[in-house]
């Protein structure tokens, strides 16, 4: 992944700089942000929700909807391990979404969870 910046500022090297984690196990979390088309949520089919779920390692999937019609999707994967290898499934998945749904999508970002309370 290359070099990570931590949240003091401080570049650190190959891999996620673990600084003051709260989270006694390593998750990650990739964030997509999606334009939906016009008079669409963009908001997942039930069969594409399956699919994440369905792949090792996710955790869960949450979709969101802003007011400036801007969505996320944010999935939660047990390790960094986890979170790369289903790097291709996930965009083959998110490439037929978006096609189905005619959305455009704006990034896609990948984050370690340092707090996660119920």
């Amino acid at each position: 992944m290359g070099a990570a910046l931590r949240p003091d500022g401080v570049s650190g090297t190959g891999g996620w700089e673990h600084v003051a984690a709260t989270v006694e196990e390593s998750m990650f979390a990739r964030v997509s942000t999606y334009r939906p088309g016009p008079g669409s949520t963009g908001a997942p089919s039930a069969a594409t929700v399956s699919q994440v779920l369905g792949l090792a390692g996710c955790k869960g999937i949450y979709y969101l909807l802003g007011k400036d019609g801007k969505s996320l999707s944010v999935t939660l994967w047990d390790d960094e391990a986890a979170l790369a290898g289903s790097e291709q499934a996930v965009e083959k998945i998110r490439t037929e979404t978006t096609a189905g749904q005619h959305m455009e999508v704006l990034g896609v970002e990948e984050f370690e969870v340092l707090t996660k309370e119920p």
